[in-house]
């Protein structure tokens, strides 16, 4: 995430056009990264297709503005940043909830309810 920071402060810093494909290419691959350790850390899986179906939806959405109009591209490209922030956002909650399941294996991480132990 921090990495994803940094070079978007840069991209946006510098001139947006000579950057471009850098910014994408590395955000692409820290938000991999990200899905990875949520696979690892034991999210389940439904929010993880659900992120990489909001992702891919972005990108698209970037890609078929740019193409099409500078002006209308300028405008829309924060949205799309604000609903990623929001996507990390829940990614790093999800994570979270999988250290507080470790820490306390009868209480349900979602909604912190206490679970019987099962014999």
């Amino acid at each position: 995430m921090t990495s994803s920071i940094l070079i978007s402060s840069v991209y946006h810093y510098y001139y947006e056009c000579v950057l471009h494909t850098i910014e994408a290419n590395v955000l692409i691959l820290n938000t991999l990264a990200l899905n990875i350790y949520m696979y690892y850390r034991g999210v389940h899986y439904a929010y993880i297709a659900a992120g990489g179906v909001i992702l891919y939806g972005l990108h698209r959405t970037i890609h078929s503005i740019e193409r099409n109009d500078k002006v209308s591209y300028e405008r829309n490209h924060p949205f799309c940043h604000y609903i990623a922030g929001v996507y990390v956002t829940a990614c790093v909650y999800l994570i979270q909830q999988t250290y507080i399941a470790e820490a306390c294996p009868n209480i349900d991480p979602i909604s912190n309810v206490v679970v019987a132990p099962e014999l």
